[in-house]
């Protein structure tokens, strides 16, 4: 009886679906890394936003779309290249469906809307509940696009900003990945791309055992719910990247780069270049290759006007790259500020002086839109507080989109800014998923998805090193 109890139980953990299994949260997905945005000229990456690439393709507005309130009811076949979508309806995306018709918007605190049995999410619930009647909805996505000819020969990548709460991904029938988490997830594309019409198909679940860790007091909403694009990429290139910008002690200026090349650090050469607000250049410098295989370069004693609240001053930083010792090819552009942020008897100063934040928390969050927030509306949040004098947000309690990092440096504003990390559904005592180390890799792994929105997939690392009188500055 033992033996065929224990065979129960193992045939149960290898049937459990990866949306209900802690030690499974992507699969397939590129390693995080800095936000960034490739442009054929250095003149196009220095004065035109990352959304206006050639190199950029926005899969926006309708796609074909289904909607089941039990998984077993979802369509199984609806990514292979010869099914049939044309009874289905469209959905704008982004969105979340439960404002376009689909299923109940639900509001709560700490409790789960699901029978809370960690990692489980498909227990049977009280009859009051929502999720009696929608036990787990299951929204399914199809999309067609095609791409320029210019992208022949590189790498092709997509980016979701945002899908609550985990997902398939298909590309012209062929499977690529899943993904758990609000962060960016990112897949290749390059193998499965045709010249003609290529179709993704995204599955995405309402719940799965993220939600156990990621459980905010907020508006309960599902679907893809922020920007999905296509990026191309050069062979030759540099994955990821850090910037640290800081002061010294007289008031001027340092300034260290620390690149990943996607390939051998040895046939990769980048240039790394600084100028002023007003295009005067302050730094052209060739990054080299130390033994740690990051290429590296950095700059002192520079003069420069420091970043703050009240005196938002950011330099442009732009990064060539090409083939070792051939023309350099693409180039990316990246804001920078210069800063120090300290805390000295208490008190937390910034270059030198003293600050009393004025903040606001702040949910993505709209009356008609939901979870998608447009550039426009993060404008607005963004005026209506400096109007307040209020110089600081945070950002509760998981990442934004990489547009409103952005905004808050051109602005002016301390940001305080969150992993995806709240499990106060579970409590504190004993049952705390904190204190299982199952659930171990799933907390490290939101919180590397939050660094590499903050800039550098080491921030991490690097934060745990440095003492708490001489922190990171608060604005990345």
């Amino acid at each position: 009886r033992s033996l065929l109890l224990l065979t129960a139980l193992a045939t149960l953990a290898q049937a459990a679906p990866d949306w209900e299994d802690q030690a499974i949260f992507r699969k397939n997905k590129m390693a995080p890394h800095a936000v960034k945005m490739a442009f054929p000229t250095k003149e196009g990456a220095m004065t035109k936003k990352r959304m206006e690439s050639p190199y950029y393709q926005l899969l926006n507005r309708d796609w074909k779309f289904n909607w089941v309130d039990h998984p077993e009811k979802r369509p199984t076949d609806f990514f292979k290249t010869t099914f049939d979508s044309s009874a289905w309806k469209t959905i704008p995306v982004p969105s979340n469906v439960e404002l376009q018709g689909y299923g109940t918007p639900i509001y709560c605190n700490h409790p789960y809307p699901f029978k809370k049995n960690p990692p489980f999410v498909m227990g049977e619930t009280e009859e009051h509940f929502t999720t009696f009647a929608e036990r787990k909805s299951v929204s399914s996505y199809l999309k067609t696009f095609t791409l320029p000819d210019s992208w022949d020969g590189r790498q092709t990548t997509i980016t979701f900003n945002g899908v609550s709460s985990a997902f398939y991904l298909w590309c012209n029938g062929q499977k690529i990945g899943y993904s758990q988490d609000s962060a960016p997830p990112e897949f290749d594309l390059t193998k499965l791309l045709k010249k003609d019409e290529n179709t993704i198909a995204v599955e995405v679940y309402r719940y799965s055992d993220g939600p156990y860790l990621a459980y905010q007091d907020f508006w309960r909403l599902s679907g893809i719910f922020r920007d999905v694009y296509l990026s191309s990429n050069a062979q030759v290139d540099i994955q990821d990247y850090e910037i640290e910008a800081t002061l010294a002690e007289d008031g001027s200026g340092s300034i260290s780069f620390s690149g990943r090349p996607k390939g051998d650090r040895y046939t990769t050469d980048a240039l790394v270049e600084l100028s002023d607000a007003q295009g005067k250049s302050l730094i052209s410098k060739k990054a080299s290759s130390p033994k740690n295989g990051r290429l590296m370069t950095s700059s002192t004693d520079l003069q420069i006007t420091p970043w703050t609240a009240e005196n938002p001053y950011l330099y442009t930083l732009v990064l060539s790259v090409g083939p070792n010792g051939r023309e350099l090819t693409h180039y990316c552009a990246q804001k920078v500020g210069f800063k120090i942020s300290e805390i000295k008897n208490g008190q937390l100063v910034i270059n030198g002086k003293p600050i009393l934040l004025k903040g606001v928390n702040r949910h993505d969050h709209d009356l008609d839109t939901g979870h998608y927030i447009t550039e426009e509306l993060m404008r607005k949040d963004i005026e209506l507080m400096k109007q307040l004098n209020v110089n600081t947000v945070r950002t509760s309690h998981y990442p934004d989109d990489p547009r409103f990092y952005e905004l808050c440096d051109e602005y002016g504003l301390y940001l305080i800014a969150e992993a995806n990390i709240e499990s106060h559904g579970m409590g504190y005592g004993p049952e705390s998923l904190a204190k299982d180390p199952s659930w171990g890799p799933a907390h490290i792994d939101l919180y590397t998805l939050y660094a590499s929105i903050k800039g550098s997939e080491n921030y991490a690392r690097a934060e745990e090193k440095k003492p708490l009188e001489k922190q990171r500055p608060l604005i990345q």
